[in-house]
């Protein structure tokens, strides 16, 4: 590390110019607005105060760190998803391919292959009614106009 910021009241912590909103730094002294760090020494901005120059980290400030690397490494390894998730993301996509071929079946498209786009449609419907993780999606059509 060889930036540390902690904006107690944003709930922010970034290091290295790289920000986490949403922590819980309750922990944070109440009187601290926030703490700079750079390398080997930094200040503390405490309100209604001057600053106060640092050589080290107080423990707090390290807690914050824990806590910034913790959900750091949360977020960038998010748990796989699961079965449920994975359904209602397959759902979605049919959802999605159906949405794209509604002009298929509207009257005054003349397709010549108009049964390949409902069959394809039908198929597309069965996995948004009932997606299984094995499902598998149809082939598109080509256009074949009259």
């Amino acid at each position: 590390m060889n930036k540390l910021s902690i904006v107690p009241g944003d709930n922010t912590v970034y290091v290295d110019g790289i920000a986490i909103v949403g922590l819980d730094l309750s922990f944070v002294p109440a009187d601290v607005h926030a703490l700079q760090w750079y390398e080997t020494s930094g200040w503390i901005e405490r309100i209604g105060q001057n600053d106060e120059k640092l050589e080290g980290l107080p423990d707090w400030a390290n807690q914050a760190f824990d806590l910034w690397t913790a959900t750091k490494q949360q977020i960038d390894n998010p748990p796989p998803p699961t079965d449920d998730e994975k359904k209602s993301a397959l759902a979605a996509q049919a959802i999605g391919l159906l949405n794209e071929s509604d002009w298929t079946m509207l009257p005054d498209v003349t397709l010549t292959n108009k049964v390949d786009w409902q069959s394809y449609r039908a198929t597309l419907r069965m996995i948004a009614q009932n997606p299984q993780l094995n499902s598998i999606f149809p082939t598109k059509p080509q256009e074949i106009w009259a």
